[in-house]
């Protein structure tokens, strides 16, 4: 079992939520990004074991 604890995903009600906020969207991780952290642990062998994710979105500034 794998647990993955993202941030702000960039779903449309999350960047909505950031614009509200006057927060820039890029405080929101790209979805592609969360999918392809999936797929990446679904392609490993049963000899793998990750535990936990930690996915914290950075903004430009903070990168």
């Amino acid at each position: 079992m794998t647990i993955i604890n993202p941030g702000n995903i960039a779903t449309p009600e999350v960047l909505e939520d950031l614009k509200q906020a006057e927060q820039p969207a890029s405080n929101a991780i790209p979805l592609s990004d969360l999918l392809s952290v999936i797929d990446c642990i679904l392609s490993l062998s049963r000899s793998t074991c990750i535990k936990e994710i930690q996915i914290p979105a950075m903004s430009a500034r903070g990168a």
